[in-house]
């Protein structure tokens, strides 16, 4: 299922626009809904379009049998109300994809399937800007379980642990982990410069340390991955992490 979300009372050929513009609207339209179709013979990937609005457009059958609620009732309800667990995180990776017209991808976060009582569950989510109808600008966000791979590596980091401690990795400095802690409570560059009585630039040099070192490679995937790590967490995990010659 894929809403044309034209105007109340209106078509792509109507409000002034000629057949000819209404040509690649409807195109566009077309596009996506064989997106939705094509990943529906894929096992395992889950397909949400998301409006400016942060609502629902359309999703694929996967995604609608993880949420719990039928692929028409999706439509034109926000994130927040449909996944209220997750639905933060989504909005603002959708909210910096709308922004920035750049794809993110494979953000690794934890949830829980809506409307079962199980446990957490691993996911990697990624994030592509696509065009809407009616000119418009949305996103196509795809979302696969990682749960089983993240217990192998979990098992894996185990036995490699002494050598890990053993070679000479960089860990974040106690000022990086104190920025990434306020990234993850949502804190702006400005904020956390306020915060610590440092200045802005300072505090975009340790996100640049952070993403090097973390192997992020956005400002949403840092906001993810501090979202989901504690203040302890990072002092004990960031340790083992390798550095990374990429940066912002």
């Amino acid at each position: 299922m894929f809403a044309r979300t034209e105007a109340p009372g209106e078509s792509v050929l109507d409000s002034g626009r000629s057949a000819a513009d209404a040509v690649p609207q409807a195109d566009a339209a077309d596009q996506l809904e064989r997106l939705v179709e094509l990943s529906n013979q894929v096992t395992g990937v889950a397909l949400a379009i998301i409006d400016g609005q942060f609502r629902y457009v359309g999703v694929n059958r996967p995604l609608a049998a993880l949420n719990g609620i039928p692929t028409n009732a999706h439509v034109g309800r926000p994130i927040r109300n449909v996944v209220p667990e997750v639905g933060p995180m989504l909005t603002q990776l959708v909210a910096w994809t709308l922004q920035t017209k750049v794809p993110v991808r494979q953000v690794k976060f934890s949830a829980r399937v809506p409307f079962v009582d199980g446990p957490m569950r691993d996911w990697l989510g990624s994030f592509f800007p696509v065009r809407l109808v009616a000119g418009a600008v949305g996103v196509a966000h795809t979302v696969i379980e990682v749960t089983d791979c993240t217990h192998i590596e979990a098992a894996l980091s185990e036995l490699l642990l002494d050598t890990a401690q053993s070679m000479n990795r960089e860990a974040l400095t106690s000022r990086e982990v104190d920025v990434l802690t306020l990234i993850g409570q949502g804190k702006t560059t400005k904020e956390i410069a306020t915060i610590l009585s440092i200045s802005v630039q300072t505090v975009g040099n340790h996100r640049k340390h952070i993403c090097r070192k973390l192997n992020l490679h956005s400002t949403a995937e840092i906001a993810s991955f501090a979202a989901h790590h504690g203040h302890e967490q990072f002092r004990h995990f960031l340790i083992e992490m390798p550095a990374c010659p990429t940066a912002l």
